[in-house]
């Protein structure tokens, strides 16, 4: 089994070159949105961290301050 194809006038495949470096351009933009919003998430993530941490360093603090006992109660 063979497969053929039609063939393409001179406007047809200069339109067809065109069209696939707009589809280059299209991708090389979308891969430095993607990297842009990567780099963002990084970022984000590492203030979301920093600042957890610091939440339980605190929460730590509070809850040393006063301790809390159970006494046991004989039946």
């Amino acid at each position: 089994m063979a497969i053929t194809y039609t063939e393409l006038t001179n406007d047809q495949k200069m339109e067809t070159a065109d069209l696939l470096q707009k589809l280059e351009s299209i991708k090389g933009e979308l891969a430095d949105v993607q990297t842009a919003r990567a780099t963002s998430e990084i970022d984000y993530r590492t203030q979301e961290e920093e600042l957890k941490a610091e939440e339980n360093k605190l929460i730590q603090l509070v809850r040393d301050m006063r301790k809390a006992t159970v006494e046991a109660k004989h039946i």
